[in-house]
């Protein structure tokens, strides 16, 4: 069932594009309805999941943030499918993984390997290419802004990815209270059986996780402001 279920994911993500093309509105109505269906059933899933819903401050703000990074990231998609099509604006939006590297090299020290590089830089070639520098007959009602919209919204996902997965607290500490939640959730689902319900000990090595924490440069938590 979770196969299908992502199948099913991936299938609808990949022709939304394809629909706001087909819907003929503007970028912002596109948004604006796209938010305002989800919620209804974004609620109903909060209220049936609220009791296992043991996040701390710190954690909801992030929540809260990658929210705002998701709103900044559809609009500029939008925009963007709108200036150069479906197909350049969603490909365009996908150099989120160029940010994303440059964020692990900077803040963490992840210094992207030959291979990675070439990579990103043929991404990046692919983007100059695509907004059709120094061409009369680039495709779109406005190639270079579009991709620029393209940029912007691959910019704000990378945001939502790190955001979403805490990677702004990475090497902060092991948290068994995520651990907990994890398996609360999983029980809740019915993916563990409530009599066979595991410990936070028997799931994960505390002290090793503590260990290793301490041997990767230390504790470390960017953007702690968030707590505040």
């Amino acid at each position: 069932m979770p196969r299908l279920l992502a199948l099913l994911g991936v299938l609808s993500i990949s022709f939304s594009a394809v629909f706001i093309r087909l819907a003929s509105v503007s970028p912002v109505t596109a948004v604006f309805f796209r938010a305002a269906y989800a919620v209804p059933l974004l609620i109903a899933l909060w209220l049936w999941q609220r009791s296992a819903d043991h996040r701390d401050r710190r954690s909801r703000w992030l929540a809260f943030a990658s929210g705002i990074v998701l709103a900044t990231d559809l609009a500029c998609w939008h925009e963007s499918i709108a200036l150069v099509g479906a197909g350049l604006g969603t490909v365009i939006a996908n150099v989120q993984v160029v940010f994303i590297a440059l964020f692990g090299w900077l803040a963490h020290g992840e210094r992207p390997t030959g291979r990675t590089t070439v990579i990103l830089l043929a991404v990046l070639a692919g983007i100059a290419l695509t907004s059709g520098l120094a061409r009369h007959d680039a495709y779109g009602a406005a190639p270079v802004l579009g991709v620029l919209f393209g940029v912007a919204a691959g910019g704000s996902d990378a945001l939502g990815v790190l955001a979403k997965n805490c990677v702004w607290s990475v090497n902060g500490g092991f948290d068994p209270a995520r651990t907990q939640w994890s398996i609360d959730n999983s029980v809740a689902n019915g993916d563990i059986a409530a009599d066979k319900k595991p410990t936070v000990e028997q799931v994960a090595n505390v002290k090793l996780a503590d260990e290793a924490v301490e041997a990767a440069f230390h504790r470390r938590v960017v953007g702690a402001e968030l707590a505040e």
